[in-house]
């Protein structure tokens, strides 16, 4: 849109002089204040203003982005500022595909929401977006229409989107493959050749992938690193597709080498003295055996593992690989630079809206003052991670701290631990019935679990209350208690009644006292009354 400031000059017949204004008046601002309009501008009214000043100040306003046209007139000693805004977005509706793949993909994808500055080339940039989307998951012409319903200083857009049809890999091609058959090949690869029945579940639909293309060489060149093809060089895969038929043929490039064998394995330590054997006992790689880069990469794992559990949190290990090109055989020697030992300075947690600190602390199994521990590290995560109660993978960083010491920042995204539940049925005995519940598994950021449900039929009444404390007074044993009440009307359904009585009243509580003994194992002990 081209940028337009009029000033309309109702007093004066060629320019505006410089002079002292006793008030600012502004016609039309809603999404600006006032007095946000008066600071951004930073007009001195106290002061002579010329007519440069005014133009800077109207620029600085339009620079905003909040409106399409800004206009000025001088009445007397008044300044009048004019605003068009631009409109605000009201509601955006989505067409054509699935609420799941709106609320998960494209919304997140767009960024465009309700109660934003609507700007025309935004549109442009959705379109875009929502078609490399799908290009991306192989669905090729793609179309997005956008209808916008103008209101008051606003607008309703309604977004359709017309996914387009997929491209068909019809084959997948091979060049300079001698020493292993298709099939394997394609086994490694993320993009599929289409079979016959490709429209079942459990056949390869052949539906391309662009996203795959740019990983299927690595996973190919990783196929034969694993059969120990060191020399091997694979290209990025040729895609040959025609758009009329939407069928491709997909080509890899491949120059296979020779398979090397393992002939020697061993570990040099730059700057610690460990035994050697310790660790050459574990490893997947052996002599005499061939080459796999999954057994290298295992091993190189295993060796950060043992050395992070020491305290050396932020070793480094690198493969040194001699090949002897005539032989066929590589010697494999793991160089590895411990480091120092780093113990806890502090555990800091962040994101937990709704959580205490000490919840999540608990579980952390690394605190201030001990030694660092990788498998303690790890555990953590995935302890954390079983917990439930937040959204996005919890993720924790090694923060390097002076004097061998670190932090670790434990990053988490609350989610919703609430739950609530309304269903009813019928049967014969009991006749119509509802059952309603409500449960909160973290209520209050307080890690306990709470649940209360009520049920209801015609012959019947039941209600109970449960709580759980999976960590007593933030230690390792786990407290329950549950309570119930109940009540049976045998009359209303004419059936014969006991001990004389047509109501039989029931009430009980139970108890159940658990113990940690590991990460994944527990013990409980479990007692009830009923009366």
């Amino acid at each position: 849109m081209k940028r337009i400031i009029f000033i309309f000059l109702l007093c004066f017949t060629s320019s505006i002089q410089a002079a002292i204004y006793t008030d600012i008046h502004f016609q039309g601002l809603k999404q600006l204040s006032k007095l946000s309009a008066k600071e951004i501008m930073g007009l001195d009214l106290k002061q002579d203003l010329s007519e440069a000043e005014l133009n800077a100040g109207l620029k600085k306003l339009f620079r905003q982005g909040y409106f399409d046209n800004i206009s000025l007139e001088v009445n007397a000693s008044w300044l009048i500022f004019k605003f068009q805004e631009k409109p605000i977005i009201a509601s955006i509706t989505y067409k054509g595909v699935s609420k799941k793949i709106i609320d998960d993909k494209i919304k997140p994808l767009v960024e465009l929401k309700k109660g934003m500055i609507f700007k025309s080339q935004d549109l442009k940039i959705l379109k875009q977006k929502i078609k490399t989307y799908y290009r991306n998951k192989g669905f090729f012409n793609t179309v997005v229409r956008v209808d916008t319903k103008q209101l008051a200083n606003a607008v309703e857009l309604t977004v359709d989107i017309e996914k387009g049809k997929p491209i068909i890999i019809d084959k997948l091609k091979f060049k300079g493959v001698y020493q292993f058959d298709k099939d394997s090949l394609e086994e490694a690869l993320l993009s599929k050749e289409q079979d016959l029945l490709g429209w079942l579940y459990t056949r390869n639909s052949g539906v391309l992938n662009l996203q795959f293309l740019d990983y299927d060489h690595f996973k190919l060149k990783d196929f034969y690193l694993n059969e120990g093809f060191l020399d091997v060089n694979v290209s990025q895969g040729l895609l040959q597709a025609d758009l009329g038929t939407l069928r491709a043929n997909l080509k890899f490039n491949v120059q296979e080498g020779k398979a090397y064998i393992v002939s020697n394995v061993a570990i040099s330590f730059e700057d610690v003295n460990f035994s050697n054997e310790t660790f050459i006992k574990a490893f997947k790689l052996e002599a005499d055996k061939k080459f796999s880069v999954k057994n290298l990469r295992t091993d190189m794992a295993m060796i950060k593992t043992k050395l992070g559990n020491k305290g050396y949190a932020f070793n480094q290990v690198y493969p040194k690989l001699d090949k002897d090109i005539a032989r066929q055989k590589v010697k494999v020697t793991y160089l590895v630079r411990a480091g120092s030992k780093a113990f806890i300075n502090d555990v800091i947690i962040s994101g937990n809206d709704k959580s205490l600190n000490k919840v999540i602390r608990r579980e952390v199994l690394l605190a201030p003052g001990d030694l660092y521990n990788e498998t303690a590290f790890k555990q953590s995560q995935n302890v954390l991670n079983r917990l439930g109660y937040f959204g996005k993978k919890v993720k924790i960083d090694k923060i390097n701290k002076p004097n061998h010491k670190l932090d670790l920042l434990v990053s988490v995204e609350e989610t919703s631990t609430m739950n609530l539940k309304f269903g009813g049925g019928y049967s014969t005995v009991n006749g119509l019935g509802v059952d309603l519940s409500l449960s909160d598994r973290n209520i209050f950021g307080s890690g306990k679990t709470f649940s209360v449900e009520a049920q209801r039929s015609y012959t019947s009444q039941k209600f109970s209350l449960n709580l759980i404390n999976p960590r007593f007074d933030d230690g390792e044993y786990s407290i329950s208690t549950s309570l119930f009440l109940s009540r049976k009307d045998y009359k209303k359904k004419d059936i014969t009644y006991i001990n004389n009585k047509y109501l039989k009243d029931s009430a009980g509580f139970s108890a159940t006292l658990g113990k940690q003994l590991g990460l994944n194992s527990n013990a409980y002990f479990q007692s009830g009354y009923t009366f």
